[in-house]
């Protein structure tokens, strides 16, 4: 006998039951819709910043608007700032300086500009938390403050899995590339 069409099935979110909590397996959700919408890989984001291997600190562009630029960075122990196991704050502040870059690099391409290169003015109430492993994924935010003319100042923060391990402030000076 086949089964009647109205009948109702419970549904369970896929995954539900394998994660510690419904908060657990909503972040799962939102971060693999994040990582799906990658706007640019290692290859197509070196053509938006003006450093070339293996001066790169930055490997992935996840999200980026007018305001806002989100990029992660995989770390290993040959990367040049990678000493005794750990990630040095020289890092720390060229991750910061490239994760700005590409986001302004970024939205020049989509204006059909030329990506311009920055230099760093001045490096404002930096706090550098902890020094990531060698190993570590991380995953830096840059919030535009304010614009003016070729000057920028942003503000940072670095973060490792959820624990922000550096924040601060930057001004940048912009001018075009060679």
């Amino acid at each position: 006998m086949g089964k009647n069409k109205t009948e109702k099935r419970a549904v369970r979110p896929i995954g539900f039951l394998r994660h510690k909590s419904f908060t657990d397996f909503l972040f799962l959700v939102l971060e693999n819709e994040v990582y799906s919408r990658m706007l640019a890989n290692y290859d197509e984001l070196l053509e938006l910043i003006p450093q070339k291997p293996p001066m790169v600190m930055v490997d992935t562009l996840l999200y980026s608007d007018a305001k806002k630029t989100v990029s992660q960075l995989q770390l290993e122990p040959s990367n040049l700032f990678c000493a005794q196991g750990y990630f040095c704050e020289a890092g720390i502040i060229e991750n910061i300086a490239q994760t700005a870059a590409l986001g302004s690099g970024y939205r020049a391409r989509q204006l059909g500009d030329q990506p311009k290169t920055g230099f760093i003015g001045a490096i404002k109430r930096l706090k550098i938390f902890d020094l990531p492993a060698d190993n570590s994924r991380l995953e830096t935010e840059i919030i535009l403050l304010h614009e003016m003319f070729n000057a920028r100042v942003i503000r940072a923060r670095v973060s490792v899995g959820e624990k922000t391990i550096a924040e601060g402030e930057m001004n940048i000076f912009l001018q075009n590339m060679p």
